[in-house]
């Protein structure tokens, strides 16, 4: 039996993103550390109002500018807003994981 396409699913998986949001951050209050570089992965799933339209509504980049990123992880953020700033501007960014950076300089996120 499938829930998918009824209430039921829609509230477990409402259930299901809420206790997994308060679990990361019961564990990241208590354990503060850079996201381990295996669930790079995670970077990936939505983010309502994180996402990166929404982030290039409040910075509004503009061609030309240099910002910098801190912590971009895979890029997801940095991709888009780094697509702003293009031709003559520039995004630097720096991450305490260099395997994030070398995800992000190998392989950039496909979704914007």
């Amino acid at each position: 039996m499938t829930v998918r396409g009824n209430l039921a699913g829609t509230i477990a998986g409402v259930a299901i993103t809420a206790i997994a949001a308060w679990a990361s951050h019961a564990l990241s209050r208590r354990h503060p550390r850079p996201m381990p570089y295996f669930f790079w992965w995670g970077l990936l799933w939505p983010r309502g109002f994180l996402a990166p339209e929404p982030l290039k509504k409040l910075l509004e980049p503009r061609a030309g500018e240099r910002i910098l990123e801190l912590g971009p992880g895979i890029g997801v953020h940095a991709i888009p807003v780094a697509a702003v700033l293009a031709p003559d501007g520039r995004l630097d960014v720096l991450d305490i994981q260099q395997q994030m950076l070398d995800r992000l300089a190998r392989e950039p996120p496909k979704r914007a």
